[in-house]
């Protein structure tokens, strides 16, 4: 065989060889890229996942410390997200974690980072904010929840702890936030059962007003809420 013959066929060998070889490169980036991907993501929500969240925050705190900037972490826990699954079943409440976690996304900038730290809490790093840039977020997200998801009576409680001015660690600021969070929940009920309580009482003085008026041979006609007031009138 013709020398000039040999060199080409060794040059093709080693052009597929070549194409092989880059072929399985990319194949390999892109299962590498989609690997990481589900180590660090919640495969539900695609947000951040724990696993994730202790290197986010060392990258947040390195680039705070040297911008001299703060980092708001704003804590969000679901209030009667239970009921969903108990009424609907699990695949309804999926449902509605991916839809929140839209809502989420949607709610802050291109800089932040969500992350679901599990079951129906959430929490979301806010480089280079303060306590009131955090409360917006936090009272946006609240109201939007509310909004969409308002037959379900699904609301959120939040709270929020500022690096580097109440905690220098992630434990630090997370129980910290969690706790605030917590405190809103209790508020939240305690507002719940106030008005709960009222309404008995007010239900128990209709009751007895009633029985007084049938006593007194007259119909209970209405209860006017502008006034506070109750009207009897006689039978005919």
């Amino acid at each position: 065989m013709r020398e000039d013959v040999k060199l080409r066929l060794l040059m093709n060998i080693i052009d597929e060889v070549t194409r092989k070889y880059n072929e399985l490169l990319h194949n390999y980036k892109v299962l590498l890229k989609e690997t990481e991907f589900e180590a660090t993501h919640d495969p539900l929500t695609g947000l951040f996942n724990r696993t994730a969240l202790q290197q986010l925050f060392k990258y947040e705190k390195q680039r705070a410390d040297v911008l001299g900037k703060k980092v708001a972490f704003l804590f969000i826990d679901l209030d009667n997200f239970k009921e969903v699954n108990d009424r609907y079943g699990h695949a309804e409440g999926d449902r509605v974690l991916k839809d929140i976690a839209r809502i989420i996304r949607e709610s802050i900038r291109g800089t932040d980072i969500a992350v679901r730290i599990g079951g129906d809490e959430f929490l979301i790093i806010l480089p280079n904010s303060n306590i009131e840039t955090a409360k917006r977020v936090g009272e946006r997200i609240k109201n939007a929840i509310e909004e969409t998801f308002k037959d379900y009576g699904i609301s959120a409680s939040y709270g929020i702890s500022i690096y580097p001015n109440e905690g220098e660690t992630l434990e630090e600021l997370i129980n910290l936030a969690d706790s605030r969070m917590y405190q809103m929940k209790r508020e939240k009920k305690l507002k719940t059962g106030r008005y709960l309580k009222g309404n008995v009482h007010k239900g128990i003085f209709l009751l007895l007003l009633h029985y007084h008026c049938v006593n007194s041979e007259t119909v209970l006609s209405y209860f006017n809420n502008s006034s506070n007031s109750y009207t009897c009138v006689l039978q005919n």
